[in-house]
């Protein structure tokens, strides 16, 4: 599926094409009126590879000439077009050439430097169509019975509506599942699981359920799939966003909004057998309003404004003064190094604050982590977590496979896991644990309980130590 050209992409190939028609090309941001008289009109739904046309007008109470530029959503564009006289009507035919959902950008310039924008959005399906809802003859009432009737390469189109699901939907055909409108096509109550490549999911609003996983139950993994233009809203479970499950790569989710949920690199397959999912494509999603940051193989930068934060195989990022709330993981590192998590604030994250998963060396301080799971860590050694506030939690600190970690001068409040033990959880750990405040002030050194995997069968007891405990709550 192509995707939709961002707005500003499509405002900075108009300021560099007009050069060929104006020696003159004024900030087109600063310009741009509401597109109250610049019209499109042609049709919203159509069939990949046909040709179809569409009619753009200004209509201007100066009546003077103006110039039309037209972009596709798929890369491809008009170029400017004119001089026009005012009310005459412009005729331009396309043809997509894949399945997909694309927004038509109009801009107009009139002869006093005027700008006038309007957007069309157009949902293009293949010839071989099955449709859910609507009063069509022979429409599906149900979507997964259109799903189990459809084969590779369909297209299954939802018309908008409440869909209330007491069980999940499965694909397992490689197909677009398209919904007529993000807004009104509504998945209440479940979701979808995707459990083959080559998947297209767009234009729902998916609630209160569990979202979308991309899971194949297969070393190979679930690749190539697109999650584009879609509502995650899960106020009730934080688990109704976007979970990329083991090995799965090269997926495209862009162009989402996230509410109380969010993307969710799967843990469970990195405990249970170290599978990552690298090299997939996330970009213009967003997360309670702010961006989702989502980045693999990068070095040295600063990120201060985000609503979560995912980091894979990135080397020196610093991420400071953050409030990551109510998604599904704050914060996310996977495979990576010497990064400096400080003075940011997690809470209510439904499944953990922070994850750190085969990363090493990290500086995690300054943090306060609330009415969360806390830090969870796999398979990750070196690492300082310091002076951080654990508060309200259910889990403090979950540790799996992760020795040689510095554990220093935090302060420990009121976890509720275990009848308010210390909300430690420690499975094939040896960790140095120096100046905590655990609760309350301590005389003796604290006991950090553990457990150590003989083999599959037998497991035994582990003990580690706070050999100085803080007597008062540390100055974080």
């Amino acid at each position: 599926m192509k995707h939709i050209i961002p707005t500003i992409t499509v405002l900075l190939l108009i300021s560099i094409s007009f050069i060929g028609v104006s020696n003159q090309v004024e900030d087109l941001n600063e310009d741009i009126k509401l597109p109250i008289e610049l019209f499109i009109e042609g049709p919203t739904h159509g069939l990949a590879g046909v040709s179809y046309n569409y009619t753009f007008f200004l209509i201007n109470q100066g009546g003077c000439e103006f110039y039309l530029y037209v972009g596709w959503g798929d890369g491809k564009h008009t170029g400017w077009l004119g001089p026009i006289e005012q009310g005459e009507k412009v005729e331009k035919a396309h043809i997509w050439k894949e399945c997909g959902t694309y927004i038509i950008s109009a801009v107009a310039r009139d002869c006093n430097d005027s700008y006038y924008y309007k957007t069309l959005e157009v949902m293009i399906t293949s010839d071989n169509t099955l449709y859910v809802g609507g009063d069509g003859p022979g429409n599906y009432t149900k979507i997964q019975d259109a799903i189990d009737n459809a084969s590779n390469g369909d297209t299954v189109f939802v018309y908008s509506g409440i869909y209330y699901l007491d069980k999940m939907i499965n694909i397992n055909k490689s197909i677009r599942l398209i919904g007529e409108n993000k807004y009104n096509t509504i998945i209440n109550d479940s979701g979808i699981e995707i459990l083959v490549s080559e998947v297209s999911v767009s234009g729902f609003t998916i609630q209160n359920g569990s979202g979308i996983s991309i899971n194949s139950y297969s070393l190979e993994g679930s690749n190539k799939n697109t999650i584009s233009g879609n509502i995650f809203d899960d106020y009730f479970t934080g688990f109704g966003g976007v979970t990329i499950y083991m090995n799965s790569s090269y997926n495209t989710i862009s162009n989402n909004t996230f509410y109380n949920c969010g993307l969710m690199m799967n843990i469970l397959n990195s405990i249970i057998d170290n599978g990552i999912s690298y090299h997939n494509f996330v970009y213009n999603n967003t997360v309670n309003g702010k961006q989702l940051v989502y980045i693999e193989d990068t070095s040295d930068i600063v990120i201060d404004d985000s609503g979560q934060v995912i980091l894979i195989g990135c080397v020196n990022i610093t991420v400071e003064n953050l409030e990551l709330f109510n998604t599904i993981i704050g914060m996310q590192l996977l495979d990576s190094i010497d990064c400096y998590i400080s003075d940011n604030t997690f809470s209510n994250n439904y499944f953990g604050g922070i994850i750190l998963i085969k990363s090493y060396n990290n500086t995690i301080s300054g943090n306060i982590i609330l009415n969360s799971d806390g830090a969870i860590i796999i398979d990750s050694k070196y690492n300082t977590i310091s002076e951080n506030s654990f508060e309200k939690n259910g889990i403090n600190i979950f540790l799996v496979n992760s020795s040689c970690n510095n554990i220093s001068y935090n302060n420990f409040r009121y976890s509720y896991f275990l009848l308010r033990l210390k909300g430690i959880f420690s499975i094939d750990s040896d960790n140095k644990w120096i100046g905590n405040f655990w609760n309350r002030p301590r005389l003796l050194p604290v006991l950090i309980w553990g457990y150590i995997t003989i083999n599959p069968y037998i497991i035994r007891s582990s003990l580690d130590f706070d050999w100085h405990p803080a007597k008062q709550p540390n100055n974080i």
